[in-house]
């Protein structure tokens, strides 16, 4: 990366100012290569003096990703920020009021801007960046928070809640507004949004014996820009309880190429304030469950806002249709119980299969139920047979593919019957 303090090549809008600071960073570059500054001693960045800090940005990159951070050492805090338009001055904000951790009286030594961040890179080294730019920095600034009012999506000034309580209109649910596990199936509408890509509830037009469900969330154009993502607020100002360190998710996924997926879990009200895990879908053209282990993680406790990465550093593809995926149930629990519920085809037998008139299931665990479903996720049969082998009757059904959802004691699995 390369600086000049130079004459402003476009002052206009919100910045005239005669001079700037120059930018670049080539492709090539380190996704997490970023430039800062010192302050002449250790009590130069006095949090005393306030606890936000803005500064005036020109990008020759549409939806940019900065990162903002202050540092001396172990802690450091930082809060991201996406720089909608390109090719005009943008004023940014950066504010660490209510940061957990930090009390307003701290001071830092450096501050750190990393344009065009990789954010699960984890740090240094990251992959580097395919397109370079260059980015026009000025009128870096420090100040007090302003003052909180009831309709900012924050918890602040006297609320006892996000924009409720205290002074506000609006009383906080007193109930428990914690979550310990839920499910989103989308067989009824669920409240998924797209950030910048599309998504939208359809009918699974490939059933097999991972989902045979009969509707899925379609998710399009995964990389229209970065960051793009599909997202989800718990309703009711809810929250998820992450305190038994043993919590997960899971999202099935289906789609036409692998890709890497990060699975986030932020505050609603401050996105800098969130837990994040990585995960790959790989089977091809498949329906598959990527797990998300969160149970190294207790906390924070105002995490309501579920938000799903796809393939985050990737370009558009050429073909739109290599940017389409599907995904279905997510759920949130237990993570050891999620993970089980997995169990292998090896743990029961179908036969025959294809059938003329019956199938028999025999498990090594009490299958406590059997659901049969058609192609277009209609159930035909369900039994709850409570023992280790159960017969199906094919007789009075179609010739064609059905898809059985077999339940035991540890898990459930669906299998692909065919009937002759």
């Amino acid at each position: 990366m390369t600086f000049a303090n130079i004459e402003n090549p476009d002052p206009t809008g919100i910045n005239t100012s005669a001079r700037v600071l120059q930018v670049d960073k080539p492709s090539g570059a380190d996704a997490g290569g970023g430039f800062g500054f010192e302050a002449p001693s250790f009590t130069g960045i006095d949090l005393a003096n306030g606890t936000v800090f803005t500064l005036k940005i020109w990008s020759t990159k549409a939806n940019l990703q900065l990162r903002f951070q202050m540092q001396t050492g172990a802690p450091t805090y930082q809060r991201d920020v996406i720089v909608a338009d390109a090719g005009v001055w943008t004023e940014v904000t950066f504010n660490f009021t209510g940061q957990t951790g930090l009390t307003g009286t701290e001071q830092y030594s450096v501050l750190v801007i990393q344009p065009d961040l990789d954010p699960p890179c984890g740090g240094n080294p990251c992959p580097p960046i395919e397109v370079s730019g260059t980015y026009y920095i000025d009128d870096i600034t420090q100040s007090e928070a302003s003052e909180p009012t009831c309709n900012d999506g924050i918890q602040n000034g006297d609320e006892e809640g996000i924009d409720c309580g205290g002074s506000c209109p609006d009383a906080c649910d007193t109930g428990d507004n914690t979550v310990s596990d839920f499910l989103v199936d989308f067989e009824t509408p669920s409240d998924f949004t797209g950030g910048d890509l599309t998504v939208t509830e359809v009918t699974n037009d490939n059933p097999d014996a991972v989902n045979s469900s009969a509707t899925v969330l379609q998710v399009e154009n995964i990389n229209v820009a970065p960051f793009a993502n599909a997202q989800f607020l718990l309703s009711n100002n809810s929250v998820l309880d992450l305190s038994t360190n043993d919590r997960g998710f899971a999202l099935k996924v289906r789609g036409p190429r692998a890709i890497p997926i990060l699975f986030k879990a932020e505050d609603a009200g401050n996105g800098g304030i969130n837990r994040e895990v990585p995960g790959n879908y790989t089977d091809v053209g498949n329906w598959q469950t990527v797990f998300f282990d969160f149970s190294a993680f207790a906390d924070p406790t105002t995490l309501g806002r579920i938000v799903i990465f796809f393939d985050i550093t990737g370009a558009p593809s050429a073909d739109g249709a290599d940017d389409l995926f599907y995904i279905d149930d997510v759920k949130f629990g237990e993570f050891t119980t999620l993970s089980s519920n997995q169990f292998v085809a090896s743990d029961f037998k179908v036969f025959p299969n294809p059938t003329n008139n019956a199938w028999t299931i025999k498990a090594k665990k009490e299958l406590t139920q059997v659901q049969v479903f058609d192609v277009l996720g209609k159930s035909v049969m369900t039994l709850n047979p409570n023992a280790l082998n159960v017969e199906l009757d094919a007789s009075t059904l179609n010739r064609g593919i059905y898809f059985a959802k077999i339940s035991t004691v540890s898990g459930s699995e669906s299998v692909k019957l065919i009937k002759n």
